[in-house]
């Protein structure tokens, strides 16, 4: 419910931006943290949002660049 809401309010703003921060765990397990900011229609203020923690196989710039890609076409933003 929540990630439908945050998703809505994303697709209909008039702009939105994404911060993308690539981590390793404990484990060297390489993972993708994405948020979304974008600008509210209703309230007229600027909110932040996680969107997705993905795995990667690799810390390479086109495994990162096609997570991002993914997550962004799966999310319809």
């Amino acid at each position: 419910m929540v990630e439908g809401t945050i998703l809505k309010e994303a697709q209909s703003s008039p702009t939105f931006s994404i911060m993308v921060d690539e981590i390793a765990d404990i484990t060297s397990k390489i993972h993708l943290a994405v948020c979304v900011k974008y600008l509210s229609n209703e309230y007229g203020t600027c909110k932040t949002a996680f969107l997705a923690d993905v795995e990667l196989a690799d810390g390479t710039a086109d495994v990162i660049t096609n997570n991002i890609v993914k997550i962004l076409e799966d999310k319809n933003l």
